[in-house]
């Protein structure tokens, strides 16, 4: 088993990996984009971005990552993630159908 290597772009907070198996249509090893930051409270949180192959390049990934810092910046939580469950759309469900009647 080998341990996951982030590589630095020349952007700083952002990384990426090579992955082991994916390719590129070149036939080149794909890679993974990720950037790092930390919340108003100073946890470090890693952030994909998302694969070469498919259009993410490393100056996409700066821009998501000056994103993340400015929501951090006002006070939002951007690793705070909305979560949705089942009972959650029982809900909502029921909340439309007894408004319609």
């Amino acid at each position: 088993m080998s341990a996951r290597k982030h590589t630095k772009t020349k952007y700083r907070g952002v990384y990426y990996r090579v992955s082991e198996t994916r390719k590129c249509a070149d036939g080149s090893a794909d890679r993974f984009y990720l950037v790092w930051y930390q919340d108003s409270l100073g946890k470090a949180h890693w952030h994909t971005v998302g694969w070469h192959s498919d259009g993410i390049r490393a100056p996409y990934a700066n821009q998501v990552r000056a994103d993340l810092l400015k929501k951090v910046g006002q006070g939002k939580n951007p690793a705070v993630q909305r979560t949705f469950t089942v009972g959650n759309a029982v809900d909502a469900y029921v909340n439309l159908a007894t408004a319609e009647g």
